[in-house]
């Protein structure tokens, strides 16, 4: 079956350069990596679409869009031997310096929504504005451009599959025909432009779509009033109407809100933003390791990711695509040779978790030894036990079992039990500890595990420390608490190598009130 399948797919490609060289096919593209070009460019742009939206750090790079655009034209040409001149923008998302830079790669046309062409216009978008060309001027720089019928697009992406294929395809061309009446008794053609944002609408056809296909473009062919055009052969046939702008939108609701603008779309993009800048002011890389970051940067500038944040979309695998991000931007760093940042341990999403916690009971006096040598030594300690059924549907693994603290009256003590079947990540592990006295202020230690010794990497206070079956650490309270009588909040989060593996709590920060047992 396997070997089928890949027989199958390997005539994909000469089928495509087949059609494309006979003229039946035009082969256009997309930004290598599915990036949101204008917020590449200058995240603020999102305002002008939606006047007050919360808005990230500003990101502006429109290097990286043009990267983006040159690695996918020069992909398509390497593949299919020709390089494309159209582009639909990923998600149809344009602007004006998107365009410019489109234009200056090669790209003589490109494609959006008619709801852009609405914000453009400054007023509705129908037939007579959506089925017709038009072409973008700005200097010395033009792009023609279409506009998709949304509603017709729409019926085939989203309705057409629950209908029989004649049935259908008879429903489409009515309403074409309909839409075009007012076109053909002026005397004029009319371009009719129906684009699907990917390919998701063919699996919930019958086969795949081929009897809908059939049948629409036999009548098509049996109609002399039509014509089934590539859109450079459309371009060809009509006089395009001049443009000066063009509204930066997407084809959702003709703005970015999909991928800025709520709480975790802004972190992802300040985590973005934070990588780039660390690989702008990255020095005495090798250059095979700079490739790698920049490769990772490219990766993580990708719209899916923004996609899943936020409150528009739900699946089963939003973990995952949260820890595949939060993975990328930590690559950036490790090619860097560089820590990946703290919070990249922890969820982007917000995740509602069930947590059992212990709070202390009494004053803890530990030996530390690593050793769990006695019921008494942690018996008044808190303990945070880790809920593993969160992440048992998308198979994540966990490393620790149970995380304890408390304190006498001199230290904080932590105690961090791994989970048995973790051997394999403890034997290369970070161990970072921070701290905020009152919720004010930061400071942090790291511990190296490696294949079972134990060492500080990183601390800008004396401690101890120490691990055989557990890992147990005494720090004094006047290094990380300068007030005896305000609360300490902490968390812990580990790194196999550089990569996130764990946090304690999967958000936010655990807090203990020190003076509690010690006014006692």
């Amino acid at each position: 079956m396997g070997r089928k399948q890949q027989e199958l797919v390997g005539h994909v490609i000469p089928t495509y350069k087949r059609l494309a060289a006979s003229g039946q096919i035009e082969i256009s593209t997309t930004p290598f990596y599915h990036p949101i070009l204008p917020l590449l460019c200058d995240s603020n742009i999102a305002a002008t679409a939606h006047p007050h939206v919360p808005l990230p750090r500003r990101f502006s790079y429109p290097e990286d869009a043009r990267t983006q655009l040159m690695m996918s034209r020069e992909y398509i040409e390497r593949v299919f031997g020709v390089a494309p001149a159209g582009l639909w923008p990923s998600e149809g998302s344009v602007s004006d310096e998107v365009f410019r830079i489109a234009s200056e790669c090669g790209f003589t046309w490109a494609a959006t929504d008619n709801g852009v062409l609405a914000r453009t216009l400054g007023r509705g978008a129908g037939v007579e504005e959506t089925y017709r060309p038009w072409k973008w001027t700005q200097g010395t720089q033009s792009m023609q451009v279409l506009f998709r019928d949304h509603m017709l697009s729409d019926l085939i992406g989203f309705v057409y599959s629950g209908m029989g294929a004649r049935e259908a395809a008879g429903d489409f061309l009515r309403r074409i025909r309909e839409n075009c009446a007012g076109f053909l008794a002026s005397g004029r053609d009319a371009l009719v432009p129906v684009i699907l944002d990917g390919e998701n609408a063919w699996e919930y056809y019958d086969h795949g779509g081929r009897p809908f296909f059939r049948e629409l473009y036999q009548a098509i062919t049996d109609d002399p009033q039509m014509d089934s055009v590539t859109v450079a052969e459309g371009f060809r046939r009509l006089q395009p109407e001049p443009l000066t702008h063009i509204f930066p939108g997407s084809w959702i609701n003709a703005n970015f809100d999909i991928w800025i603008g709520a709480d975790e779309d802004n972190r992802a993009w300040n985590f973005l933003l934070a990588a780039r800048e660390a690989y702008d002011h990255a020095e005495g890389i090798s250059e095979e390791n700079r490739k790698i970051a920049w490769e990772e940067i490219l990766i993580a500038e990708g719209s899916d990711w923004c996609w899943w944040y936020g409150p528009e979309h739900e699946s089963a695998t939003r973990p995952e695509f949260d820890e595949l991000f939060r993975s990328h931007i930590a690559n950036v760093y490790r090619a860097l040779g560089k820590m990946p940042p703290e919070e990249l341990s922890r969820p982007i999403l917000k995740i509602v978790a069930a947590e059992r916690m212990t709070e202390p009971t009494g004053l803890v006096r530990a030996t530390i030894d690593g050793k769990s040598s006695s019921y008494f030594e942690w018996i008044g300690a808190g303990v945070y036990h880790v809920d593993q059924r969160s992440g048992s549907m998308h198979g994540k693994r966990f490393l620790v079992r149970e995380l304890h603290y408390g304190y006498d009256l001199d230290n904080l003590y932590l105690r961090v039990d791994f989970r048995e079947d973790a051997a394999d990540l403890t034997a290369s592990l970070d161990c970072r500890f921070s701290f905020r006295p009152n919720g004010v202020g930061e400071k942090s230690i790291v511990l190296h595990l490696e294949k079972g010794h134990l060492t500080v990497s990183e601390s800008p206070f004396p401690f101890l420390s120490a691990f055989s079956e557990i890992l147990e650490l005494q720090i004094p309270l006047k290094q990380v608490q300068k007030e005896r009588e305000i609360s300490l909040r902490f968390n812990a989060s580990f790194w196999h190598k550089s990569l996130p593996v764990d946090a304690l709590p999967q958000q936010g920060w655990l807090e203990i009130n020190t003076n509690e047992w010690v006014a006692e």
